[in-house]
């Protein structure tokens, strides 16, 4: 079944709930290129973007992309 689209910042306990449950399986995401924090000339992760570093301090709801995913 279906479920309609949902926005992180402003649904954040309905988001974390359908992603944590047991049926879901697939998350799909709408990421604009800084929603990836990372850096563009490397690639790799920016552990010193504030998203991520609030994502590491576990504060929620979470900021980054990736802090979605893993709190989910």
């Amino acid at each position: 079944m279906a479920r309609p689209a949902l926005c992180a910042p402003d649904e954040s306990g309905l988001v974390l709930a359908r992603v944590a449950v047991p049926p879901t399986r697939i998350v799909t995401l709408h990421v604009t290129e800084k929603g990836y924090c990372h850096h563009p000339a490397r690639g790799d992760l920016d552990f010193d973007h504030p998203d991520i570093q609030g994502d590491l301090a576990r504060r929620s709801p979470p900021r980054s992309t990736l802090g979605w995913l893993v709190t989910g």
